[in-house]
């Protein structure tokens, strides 16, 4: 098969199906900001408070031998998004944005607040997030030269992003929105 006139990457995922031998899988992720290192040369990591935990469980196998198969998985995510831009001189490690400093940033937010009524938002260094997956699979071995087969993906989550990705920029909060979606 050729593919053409698509910039980046082709993706074909394909979705486990039930056999005659039942299967099942299960695991969990686990991670803080205590796992994580806090000095980095020397310099204090400023890492946020935040604990992501992954989970999530497959089973498959045979309702009718040999004709009918079904396929489950579920995935749960609580998690956070960590954000670590700094401003030039700060007290901690992170993705340092040249050429402004706390004072500017505090400036700038006094300025925002004092003569606009506008408020920038605390400074995050994460924000928790939720993803939940489900998918249901049925495979029917109607004969020889005939099967069918049914797919349901349930996805429901959300994340937050800043809305200028460049690092050479620094976002206060009120520029971070949240992408969630359910389908």
């Amino acid at each position: 098969m050729i593919y053409g006139q698509f910039t980046a990457c082709n993706v074909n995922a394909v979705t486990k199906s039930g056999s005659n031998e039942w299967h099942g899988s299960a695991f969990y992720d686990y991670t803080n900001d205590s796992m994580r290192g806090d000095k980095l040369q020397g310099d204090p990591i400023d890492n946020g408070d935040y604990t992501i935990q992954r989970y999530g469980a497959t089973l498959g196998g045979a309702i009718l031998k040999d004709k009918l198969f079904f396929f489950l998985a579920y995935e749960k995510l609580k998690g956070a998004n960590i954000f670590d831009r700094v401003p030039t001189g700060a007290a901690t490690s992170g993705r340092v944005v040249e050429g402004v400093s706390q004072a500017q940033l505090d400036q700038i937010a006094q300025v925002a607040r004092d003569l606009y009524g506008y408020e920038v938002g605390p400074a995050y260094k994460s924000l928790p997030v939720e993803d939940e997956k489900w998918t249901v699979k049925l495979d029917w071995e109607i004969s020889d030269n005939h099967r069918a087969s049914y797919t349901y993906n349930y996805n429901d989550g959300y994340n937050w992003s800043q809305s200028d990705s460049d690092d050479d920029e620094y976002e206060f909060s009120d520029h971070y929105y949240e992408r969630g979606a359910e389908l």
